[in-house]
């Protein structure tokens, strides 16, 4: 994340993705496996929980595929931009 935004709002991005990780990943652990042990039981709900370390995987299979191609487009852009930039300056 660092690399694909630029450095005078990185501090910003880092504490939203904090939050989010926060918010999202830990917060509701708890209460989603005393939500399931309610309905199926204990033994049960923590056989399932680690599951979800499955869609955590993925999602970091889809990020890796597309952080290459995400950057070097960040890349192009911000070279178009200074050429655009030196071009039209005097």
């Amino acid at each position: 994340m660092a690399n694909l935004v630029p450095a005078s709002i990185a501090s910003t991005a880092f504490a939203t993705l904090t939050l989010a990780n926060s918010l999202l990943g830990l917060a509701p652990g708890p209460a989603v496996t005393g939500l399931l042990a309610d309905h199926i039981g204990l033994r049960a709900a923590l056989r399932l929980v680690p599951l979800v370390a499955i869609v955590a995987t993925a999602a970091f299979a889809v990020g890796r595929r597309h952080y290459a191609p995400d950057l070097r487009r960040l890349r192009e852009r911000a070279e178009a931009a200074e050429r655009k930039e030196s071009e039209s300056s005097p």
